[in-house]
């Protein structure tokens, strides 16, 4: 009770004034809430009483419990309807395994608790201690589900608090069931080696990880869980949790293999001087697999998609070696040009941040330029270290 203090939201009671019934409201995660009413049948002296102020309400003809009913009804469903948890503790005077008091709160979507938890192996007890017909008068109504997590039933007559004529009834609810379990956040997994300031790397990226998701069924795994929590079943949810967030971290380290990445060797980045080098780089892997070294077929593949060769396998060992030496020399000479092409790369990057973030396309040559010019003096130092 004491971690459920600083949660009360509100209180309130029956507005007649009578002492009918009181309620108090607890808050759980993202608006839920939890409703704990306790709620007295008037009988007898009480009941006469109730009777003069129903009399002077115009209400003549209406009975204490029926009145009560008819004014309590209204507020069950509202808090029914908005699906809050619910948990009634009630003195019926009556039995509350078959009463009027039982049809009402089973028909609203509540089920007595102890009786759906320990009825079908043990007689519910009398919990009047002058009642000797063994019926039940007190009762914890609720709308959660009987599991094993929920712990509930009656305390003898001599071990009741406070010591009354009646058994104290008590229930014991995990704060994920009543208050609502609310999965941690599935953290974004940071790629710190990617340029997440270019457009075209951030789209690549995220068409590779939604391609890996719906490959995956990562949607329907969210969807699952997102059940599994409106349900209350906890273990299910936390277990699904897990799962998720552990496959989709390991899918956007997928993803961002083989996208352009900050530490890109000594020579700065330029799609012409890249294409270059991939030139090189694929007719070596072909002669030295037409040598007999081991050389990775889908390597060979890849390099042939990005320099748009065809089939440079079928060539033969001399028109390979012909090719790697011109390869060679062009990757040279364009070793010179790398300056110039890196501006005009930087300035296509530029170009690209400007049209998606409408920004000045000089200031942001300017922001890209420094922070080039920062690296270039980071990467000194270290040297120098």
């Amino acid at each position: 009770m004491s971690q459920a203090l600083p949660r009360f939201h509100s209180f309130s009671s029956n507005p007649s004034g009578l002492g009918r019934w009181t309620s108090v409201c607890i808050s759980g995660r993202e608006g839920h809430h939890c409703w704990l009413f306790s709620i007295y049948s008037p009988q007898d002296a009480v009941g006469l009483s109730h009777r003069d102020y129903l009399k002077s309400q115009g209400r003549l003809t209406t009975p204490p419990t029926e009145a009560l009913q008819e004014d309590f009804l209204p507020i069950l469903l509202d808090w029914v309807a908005a699906n809050e948890t619910i948990l009634i503790g009630i003195d019926a005077n009556e039995d509350t395994r078959s009463g009027s008091w039982h049809t009402l709160f089973v028909n609203a979507g509540l089920h007595h608790i102890i009786q759906s938890t320990h009825g079908s192996k043990y007689p519910l007890p009398s919990t009047h201690n002058r009642n000797t017909t063994g019926i039940p008068i007190d009762a914890i109504f609720t709308n959660l589900p009987t599991t094993d997590a929920i712990q509930c039933g009656y305390f003898g007559f001599e071990n009741g608090f406070p010591k009354t004529d009646h058994r104290t009834m008590w229930i014991d609810v995990p704060f994920s069931l009543a208050l609502g379990y609310n999965p941690p956040d599935l953290h974004q997994f940071q790629i710190p080696n990617l340029k997440p300031f270019d457009p075209a790397i951030r789209k690549s990226y995220i068409r590779r990880v939604h391609t890996l998701f719906n490959h995956y069924r990562i949607p329907n795994q969210v969807k699952s869980l997102r059940e599994a929590t409106a349900a209350g079943d906890v273990s299910q949810a936390k277990t699904l949790h897990q799962n998720i967030s552990a496959l989709a971290t390991k899918l956007r380290k997928t993803a961002a293999l083989h996208l352009f990445k900050k530490k890109a060797g000594q020579q700065k980045y330029s799609p012409r001087l890249q294409l270059l080098r991939d030139t090189k780089l694929l007719w070596t892997h072909v002669v030295n697999r037409k040598l007999g070294c081991k050389v990775s077929s889908s390597l060979i593949r890849r390099l042939s998609r990005k320099t748009r060769i065809s089939s440079p396998s079928r060539c033969s060992l001399l028109q390979a070696t012909l090719n790697r030496q011109k390869a060679q020399s062009n990757f040279l000479a364009g070793l010179k040009e790398a300056p110039n092409w890196r501006r005009s790369a930087m300035q296509a990057l530029a170009d690209r941040i400007t049209k998606e973030q409408d920004k000045d396309p000089a200031l942001v040559l300017k922001q890209l330029t420094s922070q080039e010019h920062q690296h270039d003096q980071w990467n000194r130092i270290r040297i120098m270290r």
